[in-house]
């Protein structure tokens, strides 16, 4: 498994409300002492990594898919190399979000004749404005 990011982004955040890091919790202080962790913390850029190199591609939820990744164009071209070389294409609770706009490149949508379920993106800005 190879972490990739549309901007090589540093770990996610700590503290603050979406990091909520609690030394007390031995599982949360396990998590960001492991070897998956810091694999994580050195994600390499999505455009360095070749998507037909890998048997699946995973767009994670969270807030990325529906204000930082949807429609982004790199993401968008790793989504359609895995899927026209055969690999799996998965997504995670905001995951679908990325897949706005996502063309096979002859005008077909990726998602077209797909059942597809994700947040309503108004819920979803809602629930961004109230945790920040």
């Amino acid at each position: 498994m190879t972490p990739a990011s549309r901007l090589n982004s540093p770990r996610p955040p700590t503290d603050g409300p979406y990091g909520a890091f609690d030394d007390n919790d031995p599982a949360k202080k396990a998590f960001f002492e492991s070897k998956a962790f810091r694999r994580f913390n050195r994600s390499r850029k999505l455009s360095e990594v070749d998507a037909g190199d890998y048997d699946a591609i995973l767009v994670p939820g969270g807030l990325g898919p529906t204000v930082d990744i949807q429609r982004n164009a790199e993401v968008q071209q790793a989504i359609v190399r895995a899927w026209t070389t055969g690999k799996l294409v998965t997504t995670v609770c905001h995951g679908p979000f990325a897949l706005l706009g996502v063309d096979l490149g002859d005008g077909t949508p990726f998602v077209r004749g797909a059942r597809c379920f994700a947040a309503r993106f108004r819920e979803t800005v809602s629930d961004s404005r109230r945790q920040m």
